[in-house]
């Protein structure tokens, strides 16, 4: 059975993130800005086949962002890139390379990784809710 992957990044700012959100898109990132009680974030749309590959794409991104750009990235209160897991009776790995690590922390990305138990409603419709390894920390 495959494992579903979800590869979220979410940007937190003060700042308005339309001009930052604008420029991702035009390099492929899908993003979906917000803005409740004054401050924006940035989530990715879903990648849901290999997180890895959602990764490598985020940060060549990254990497051809001008510098009025990284001025907004750089003024972000919070950059967490979520590799989210649908749990299941099998075993997956996904290895996260020291280079690839590395380039992260470069633009002071933080990494969650949560893990989503599947649960049916009495209707046989089933639902993703986070499982314990799951809490967002700050």
């Amino acid at each position: 059975m495959r494992h579903p992957a979800i590869t979220d990044l979410y940007l937190y700012s003060r700042s308005n993130l339309s001009p930052l959100s604008e420029r991702l898109e035009r390099q492929g990132l899908a993003l979906i800005a917000n803005q409740p009680a004054g401050r924006w974030y940035l989530q990715t749309l879903r990648e849901y086949k290999r997180p890895l590959t959602a990764i490598e794409k985020i940060i060549r991104a990254l990497d051809t962002l001008e510098p009025r750009y990284l001025a907004l990235w750089n003024k972000c209160s919070r950059r967490v890139l979520d590799l989210g897991f649908v749990e299941n009776d099998e075993t997956m790995v996904v290895s996260l390379s020291p280079s690839l690590l590395a380039r992260l922390a470069q633009y002071r990305v933080k990494l969650d990784i949560t893990v989503y138990r599947t649960t049916l409603d009495p209707g046989g419709a089933s639902e993703l809710r986070p499982g314990r390894l799951g809490a967002r920390g700050a």
